[in-house]
């Protein structure tokens, strides 16, 4: 049988702790472990990984939520996505559960080779990033404590993968003078680079699982520019809380906001699954551009799906920023609820 993950030396991964560092401005306060693993053992390790963080039955539930509002087509398999998604990981990834490090190659020689080829070595430092991040702050932790892909988790994994990313960059403007890309640069390269050569997944998916590494990496670059390194550390102890204020923080509150969960449905009826998803959620749900996402007036949301004694129904409540924008955007979601659901009302 082959072994599911060989413990390395920390000899090889050495110049790559030092280069990842180095671009974060922080040192490593214990050694990281890492582990050889066969390409061919990624995907059941990955899958492993995923049912660790998100509980099968609860995922399904909230799949169940996102296709009765729409946000999901009908009979969309979202967990096969998701691990067809994460398994095209090549080089290595950081587990946080484990606190590891797995570099992909099939025996020793294959790693040497591996860790010669320079977008190899732009990957691992990425990872290492990542393992800087859980030995210098709580954040990592607070995501692995979400049940549910929400509006939080999406602004968690947005300054996560944003500060990765430019530990990355700023790696490979030390390394070899390449200057650190814009946010706007690094997005186009995203689209047309990254994102077409990734499987074909449902928006929803797209919009959780790929938009936080452009939008993440424009929010870290805004606050290097602002307050250089100290303001990338101070963001892991002050992170962004919500898509509003990761995709417009000159508009948005500080802290997280919510409504307060009304009385829902008549007696008889249970909360089967519920979820908040924020300005990015809505504005896919309407059907805008990610440039139009940041002009809606968002300011808190959530979502239930109810399990009645005759018939499953949903419910989304919805606060926008004022009285104005309320009659500006109302025939916008109930136009977009009847096209969900024929019978659904606004109110």
């Amino acid at each position: 049988r082959t072994p599911d993950a060989t413990p390395l030396p920390p000899e090889p991964l050495q110049p790559f702790l030092e280069r990842a560092a180095e671009a974060r401005g922080r040192e490593f306060r214990r050694p990281v472990r890492a582990s050889l693993v066969p390409p061919e053992r990624v995907g059941e390790r990955l899958e492993r990984e995923l049912r660790r963080l998100l509980d099968p039955d609860v995922f399904a539930a909230q799949s169940a939520l996102l296709e009765a509002i729409g946000l999901l087509p009908p009979g969309a398999d979202l967990w096969g996505e998701l691990l067809e998604l994460q398994g095209e990981a090549v080089a290595g990834y950081y587990a946080p559960l484990d606190d590891g490090l797995y570099v992909v190659a099939r025996d020793p020689d294959a790693l040497t080779r591996s860790l010669a080829d320079p977008l190899t070595g732009r990957i691992l430092v990425h990872e290492l990033g990542h393992a800087l991040q859980a030995q210098h702050a709580r954040i990592m932790e607070i995501g692995l404590g979400l049940l549910e892909p929400d509006d939080l988790a999406f602004a968690l994994s947005s300054l996560l993968e944003g500060d990765a990313l430019f530990t990355e960059m700023r790696d490979a403007e030390l390394q070899n003078g390449v200057p650190r890309p814009g946010a706007a640069a690094y997005a186009q390269v995203f689209e047309t680079d990254i994102r077409l050569g990734l499987p074909d997944v449902s928006p929803w998916l797209s919009a959780m699982f790929l938009s936080p590494y452009p939008a993440g990496y424009a929010w870290v670059a805004t606050r290097y520019e602002e307050a250089g390194l100290a303001g990338l550390d101070a963001a892991w102890l002050e992170p962004p809380l919500s898509s509003a204020a990761v995709l417009d923080p000159s508009r948005a509150r500080p802290g997280r906001r919510e409504v307060r969960a009304p009385d829902l449905g008549p007696v008889g009826c249970e909360v089967a699954a519920t979820n908040a998803y924020g300005m990015i959620g809505l504005g896919l749900w309407l059907g805008l551009s990610a440039e139009a996402r940041v002009e809606l007036p968002w300011r808190s949301d959530r979502a239930w799906t109810l399990d009645c004694e005759t018939a499953r129904g949903w419910a989304w409540l919805v606060e926008l920023g004022s009285a104005a924008d309320l009659e500006t955007w109302l025939p916008r979601l109930h136009a977009r609820a009847r096209e969900v659901d024929p019978t659904a009302t606004v109110a």
